[in-house]
């Protein structure tokens, strides 16, 4: 229970029940300017009695004077729809517009419409989120100037606010914020940010799980996010229930348009927004 601090006052009171650890001190809590809120952190004392490393949930009650923290009971929770539901794909498509940029095939133009369509929102003064499922995060090679060092092999990016990128091992990259409900951010442009992915999300079982905790934590600092999706099949799945708007860029070939066709037979044509002829040649076939 945390009590408004009050300077030379301490609680005496214990605690009753069986084998409880009992704490008497005061907790300082910090500010994150980025979320607008404050962290807590635990005592490693309640951290270890109530398994908080596996178990990241507690419920919280608050009082007109007080917090409590209660070790998490799912049977309480379930009884909250809403609360089970916020991190459901139909909450976060009503809360957060969510833009998938969706082709399946290569060479169309998904990343550079991805990237456009971001910028362009964001010169209207939005604030947009760039993800990618595609490990090769074309998207710094295509809005950040780079640099090659063929001696070490090594591709290091400029971001918009001066700071040097370099996705490796260490990046915390999409992976790493389904772990930990945190990481890097990479500011491509005024008003554009970018999380870039360290590697394939192929049989990724946090992805399911996970992404839709990432997205709700996110809604408040963004007013649009831009997904550029890879075509691998669970994931694509996932980013779709998650999408409000799908923009598809085209070729006129039969495959890609059989393609299209498909998509919209799946998702229906009213989340599409728009087909756009990114390539075409001037053949028979692709006239017809």
């Amino acid at each position: 229970i945390l009590y408004p601090y009050k300077e030379g006052i301490v609680d005496e009171k214990k605690i009753k029940g069986e084998s409880l650890i009992y704490l008497t001190s005061y907790v300082k809590i910090n500010y994150d300017k980025s979320k607008n809120g404050f962290k807590f952190q635990f005592p490693p004392e309640i951290i270890r009695k109530w398994n908080l490393e596996e178990n990241k949930c507690v419920d919280l009650i608050v009082e007109e004077n007080k917090i409590i923290f209660k070790p998490y009971e799912e049977e309480n929770t379930m009884a909250d729809q809403d609360v089970l539901n916020i991190y459901s794909p139909e909450y976060i498509r009503n809360t957060l517009p969510i833009i998938t940029v969706k082709v399946e095939k290569g060479g169309i133009g998904k990343t550079f419409f991805a990237c456009s369509i971001a910028t362009g929102l964001a010169v209207t003064g939005k604030k947009v989120l760039v993800i990618t499922t595609d490990p090769q995060n074309n998207v710094l090679d295509m809005l950040l100037p780079v640099e090659e060092k063929e001696t070490e092999d090594q591709v290091i990016y400029y971001s918009f606010d001066d700071k040097e990128i370099q996705i490796d091992s260490k990046t915390k990259g999409l992976k790493y914020w389904l772990k930990n409900g945190t990481g890097e951010i990479i500011n491509l442009r005024e008003n554009v940010d970018f999380i870039p992915l360290e590697s394939s999300l192929e049989n990724n079982k946090k992805f399911e799980d996970n992404i839709g905790k990432i997205l709700y934590s996110l809604k408040d600092k963004y007013d649009c996010i831009v997904i550029d999706s890879v075509p691998t099949k669970r994931v694509d799945q996932v980013v779709l229930n998650y999408t409000k708007r799908l923009v598809i860029p085209c070729a006129g070939d039969r495959v890609t348009v059989k393609g299209v066709t498909r998509i919209i037979k799946d998702l229906g044509a009213d989340k599409v927004s728009a087909i756009v002829f990114n390539k075409y040649l001037n053949s028979v076939i692709e006239k017809d």
